[in-house]
């Protein structure tokens, strides 16, 4: 479970998710491309939100039980806690991309103001 979690939250680091962007190919001004950008990062930053609000109520519940593995008698919250650890790595990085995107969406609305075109 955590190699599989944290691959993802890689992924995530390295913006090397599988993406379709069929957007960016359809619209190709650069406005355009950044606010597309900004909606799909927005959209991931919720759900990503949403899901590590969920797997903390989870991992809560996984100390609250102490459930035992029945072969080594683990506890079992060492390996449901990477559902939890994973997805906040996932929502910090959703919301370093949001700031980076929201940030370029800025510099390009100044150049479209600024020359008057994009």
């Amino acid at each position: 479970i955590w190699l599989y979690f944290l691959g993802s939250a890689a992924a995530s680091q390295e913006r090397s998710q599988i993406q379709a962007r069929i957007l960016e190919q359809i619209l190709r001004k650069p406005i355009f491309i950044n606010l597309s950008q900004v909606a799909r990062v927005s959209i991931v930053l919720i759900v990503v939100g949403w899901l590590t609000y969920w797997s903390y109520d989870y991992l809560v519940y996984s100390i609250q039980a102490g459930k035992l593995s029945p072969t080594l008698y683990w506890p079992f919250v060492y390996a449901e806690s990477a559902v939890f650890f994973g997805f906040l790595l996932m929502t910090i990085y959703a919301l370093a991309d949001c700031r980076l995107f929201i940030t370029k969406l800025f510099h390009a609305f100044r150049t479209v103001k600024k020359h008057g075109h994009n």
